[in-house]
């Protein structure tokens, strides 16, 4: 099943990036209004109990299938300028550390949990769980995950001008 699940996803991004380098994002004077829209849509779209959709089977389908790309298609055509262009760019560059270190973190809290640790299970915990989440991918991507992928383009793709020999004067004067 997993396999399928990254599958997937991953072949949905590779065409919705393929989308992209068709046709480049407009910048338009509402930009920064629909991207931030699109931001509510998914906080909207995620917060939804499950109960409300239990008698649909097909809601997840849907969601994953239509909803989710169509939201990602709509904010690949705009693009954000100001603050929300630099907001969106960070959680942009946290989003891999996240991603890596989420799961950890949350099995470390449940381990602690389990072991006796008193840790409280309220919103605000679980906000100080984020931040801190988000504090620790900042910091693997600034000193782990951006240097390792600089190092890697480099072993991958040295620099074309340093790949040509210098051409020697020597036997010409």
């Amino acid at each position: 099943m997993a396999f399928s699940r990254v599958l997937f996803s991953f072949s949905l991004g590779i065409c919705l990036y393929r989308s992209y380098e068709v046709q480049k994002p407009n910048t338009a004077n509402n930009c920064n209004i629909i991207g931030l829209f699109l931001c509510a849509c998914l906080i909207l779209i995620t917060n939804i109990p499950a109960r409300i959709f239990f008698g649909f089977p097909y809601f997840d389908f849907l969601l994953c299938l239509v909803v989710f790309p169509a939201i990602v298609w709509l904010a690949m055509r705009t693009r954000q300028t100001g603050l929300v262009e630099l907001v969106f760019r960070w959680l942009g560059r946290l989003s891999y550390p996240i991603y890596i270190l989420h799961g950890p973190i949350f099995s470390l809290l449940q381990s602690l949990r389990q072991k006796g640790f008193g840790l409280p299970a309220s919103p605000a915990a679980g906000m100080v769980v984020v931040v801190g989440i988000f504090i620790a991918a900042g910091i693997a991507a600034v000193h782990f995950d951006e240097p390792v992928r600089k190092k890697l383009r480099m072993m991958v793709a040295p620099n074309p001008a340093s790949a040509v020999p210098a051409v020697s004067n020597a036997g010409t004067e």
